[in-house]
């Protein structure tokens, strides 16, 4: 999203790599095998396009001349903080009255955030914590894709549960159908097994959604194109112990399911596990149905 606000303010966007880890000094990273692996990624491993640096072509490929991305390190390179100009969003909200920017559509807040710019004239801007959009993708019928986070998760849910953490970034829009009870204060309403429940999931209880997931969505499509093949194929993005996984192939199978595949066992050379992350994602986009957790997904 602001990638396309940079076009439409006619700011080149400065767009970074993916960071495993966000340190001064870190080179490499441990992964959960042991193996050592590269701690960036290339954008364009997960976004392809002028976001991450293409040039903007218009009709008939011609180019259209609007400033292009530049990478993080030339931005500082170029614009030191001394000439960094921050952008506030809560004064930008108010002042263009989209402080209910979930609710309002998508072009006035965009529209409201171009005026804004277009307002200042410092080369080097700043501005963090913009609302989100939401697209439709290009669906993979008959597919339905999980992401099922396990091993260090275990401790994690378990902090957030006793926390009363909510759900972050995409989960939080009212149009989903699975919402997380909230108390108005920035805290679940849920039991502290109900949270786990929610967050690290027993294989029964995984396999009672999947049912519910599966059920709901076949009935929302009757009379559509897809109903006719329902979901068939499961795509797990997870990292479970090997009795976890066997359990649930073994009850996915039960309940008819007719491919099964996990991410984690798929073999990888050393250059495709760099990109492993970025190739579940395209698989979650592009499913008719994902399924993932609030917390992290």
């Amino acid at each position: 999203m602001t990638a396309q606000l940079a076009h439409l303010s006619n700011r080149p966007y400065a767009f970074e790599p993916y960071l495993w880890h966000r340190t001064s000094w870190t080179r490499v990273v441990v992964d959960e095998g042991g193996h050592l692996r590269s701690a960036q990624i290339p954008l364009n491993a997960f976004v392809s396009g002028p976001a991450s640096g293409a040039e903007i072509a218009g009709p008939g490929n011609v180019n259209t001349h609007h400033p292009r991305a530049v990478t993080r390190k030339f931005f500082d390179k170029v614009c030191p903080k001394s000439r960094l100009r921050y952008v506030d969003v809560r004064e930008v909200r108010r002042k263009y009255g989209i402080e209910d920017h979930l609710q309002l559509p998508t072009q006035k807040v965009m529209d409201a955030w171009v005026a804004e710019l277009a307002e200042i004239e410092d080369t080097c801007v700043v501005v963090r914590d913009l609302p989100p959009l939401s697209a439709v993708p290009t669906i993979l019928h008959g597919t339905l894709a999980i992401h099922l986070r396990r091993g260090d998760f275990q401790r994690h849910c378990s902090h957030l549960a006793d926390m009363g953490s909510v759900f972050a970034g995409w989960a939080t829009l009212p149009q989903l159908p699975d919402r997380l009870p909230e108390d108005g204060l920035g805290h679940h309403n849920l039991t502290r097994d109900e949270m786990m429940t929610r967050c690290f999931p027993r294989v029964d209880q995984l396999i009672q959604k999947i049912r519910m997931v599966k059920q709901e969505w076949e009935a929302s499509q009757s009379g559509s194109a897809s109903s006719s093949r329902g979901l068939c194929r499961a795509y797990m993005l997870m990292n479970a112990e090997m009795g976890y996984r066997e359990s649930l192939t073994r009850l996915l199978k039960l309940d008819g399911w007719d491919e099964i595949v996990m991410s984690i066992d798929m073999k990888l050379t050393n250059e495709e596990k760099e990109v492993a992350v970025a190739s579940d994602m395209m698989v979650a986009y592009i499913a008719e149905v994902f399924q993932g957790n609030g917390v992290k997904s």
